[in-house]
């Protein structure tokens, strides 16, 4: 589809690698453990798939994988700086605070109160469990070897749901 036929502000969601016509961009960041472990439970209620998560990450079924998109919007490109990173976490924990840094990121002029509302008609239940409630030693471990200079370089410890703050 053609993006430059649709209103602006434009706001689109890719899954795909970096896209060069995307130039100003809200990057949503996740714990690639996270994201992967949630990926793979949609996966499997979308898909006649009933491995294990270990079996599901040793597998080719994933188009893209975490490591290889983060670093092709966050680093393998010259407007990452331009970007809003968004850590999902933060997201989850402080939705308005985060929500306010993207409105005027993107240039809108919203009120608090449309703001709140927007975070009220969004909110989706209690924050479902880590990966370290769901994810085996064996699978930590996979993701420790695949993953493991990612999770660092994007700041989240090894064994930890706390994070450094990216520069």
């Amino acid at each position: 589809a053609n993006t430059e036929l649709l209103p602006s502000p434009r706001f689109l969601r890719s899954n795909s690698l970096y896209l060069e016509q995307f130039p100003r961009v809200v990057y949503l960041l996740r714990d690639g453990r996270d994201a992967l472990a949630s990926y793979y439970q949609h996966y499997c209620q979308g898909h006649a798939f009933a491995g294990s998560l270990l079996n599901f990450l040793e597998s080719d079924l994933r188009l893209v994988e975490w490591d290889q998109h983060v670093a092709s919007w966050l680093w393998e490109n010259s407007r990452a700086a331009q970007w809003c990173v968004v850590r999902f976490e933060v997201l989850r924990l402080d939705p308005l605070g985060e929500l306010e840094r993207i409105a005027e990121f993107a240039g809108l002029n919203c009120r608090a109160s449309q703001l709140r509302h927007a975070v009220a008609e969004s909110a989706d239940g209690p924050i479902e469990p880590g990966w370290q409630a769901t994810v085996s030693v064996t699978e930590r471990e996979w993701f420790e070897q695949h993953y493991g200079a990612t999770l660092a370089h994007t700041g989240y410890e090894q064994d930890a749901m706390s994070f450094v703050p990216l520069d």
